[in-house]
């Protein structure tokens, strides 16, 4: 619903009341109630297994330097005798997207995070390193930029390893300012630092979107597959049975 249709359906005075609530509420609440109409400035990662469940989950603190979304329509366009035909193809277009940026050297708070790995427990992780939600018990932690650079490279990695039933995973990449959410692979990643900037490390995830994130959420892999393996044999069955009756039809096959 767009911020317009909220107000429409409210009087001039509670109109103002409403206007001062949003403001008050912040971006985060103003985006989620009309997304298409006001940028909430964020973006994330999250890694699921086959049957859903989060398995790695970080908001960006600091903001890609640069984010790209492209995409080509799969069409084609032909030159008839009487005209012009396109063809295209109405369901999801895979599109590319890449993001560059830095974490920078300070130590952040972050919250809602989950981490892949949990590394080995010390004193240090516990209260300063990673894991601080245990003393908490909260999912906000402490990390460094470094540290939200080696999370990053640990989901990706993760990415294309089997989880526990040996099945892939699947990332989601939510990009809240421009209100996509895609399932992207990650064919090309990388990772740099130079002497001009020492201790920053810069992060380059080259990514294909192959589906709707809703996708993802409302079915895991393995129900994915049983529909697709469904309709693959429904449509099967159903193309036998429409060519039979057209045999029928023109008397090559009769009834018996």
């Amino acid at each position: 619903m767009s911020f317009n249709k909220i107000l429409g359906q409210l009087g001039g005075t509670a109109q103002g009341a409403a206007i001062d609530t949003l403001i008050a509420a912040g971006r985060s609440s103003i985006h989620a109630m009309a997304p298409d109409d006001f940028e909430y400035y964020m973006c994330s990662l999250e890694l699921l297994d086959s049957e859903g469940v989060t398995k790695g989950f970080m908001m960006f603190p600091v903001m890609p330097n640069n984010i790209m979304e492209t995409k080509t329509e799969i069409l084609s366009t032909i030159k008839t005798n009487s005209g012009i035909v396109s063809v295209f193809n109405p369901t999801f277009v895979p599109r590319e997207i890449s993001i560059q940026g830095t974490f920078g050297r300070k130590l952040r708070m972050i919250s809602n995070f989950v981490e892949v790995e949990e590394a080995p427990s010390n004193w240090f992780r516990n209260v300063v390193g990673g894991s601080y939600g245990k003393l908490t018990g909260s999912k906000t932690i402490f990390k460094t930029g470094y540290g939200m650079m080696r999370a990053m490279k640990k989901m990706v990695d993760t990415l294309y390893k089997l989880d526990e039933n040996g099945r892939p995973h699947i990332m989601i990449f939510n990009n809240y300012a421009f209100n996509s959410h895609y399932v992207v692979e990650i064919p090309q990643s990388s990772f740099s630092q130079s002497t001009g900037e020492n201790m920053i490390w810069y992060y380059n995830l080259e990514m294909r979107a192959i589906a709707n994130a809703s996708v993802a959420k409302e079915q895991t892999i393995k129900n994915i597959f049983n529909l697709a393996v469904n309709s693959a044999i429904a449509n099967g069955i159903g193309d036998i049975l429409s060519e039979t009756r057209h045999l029928i039809d023109v008397g090559v096959v009769g009834y018996i």
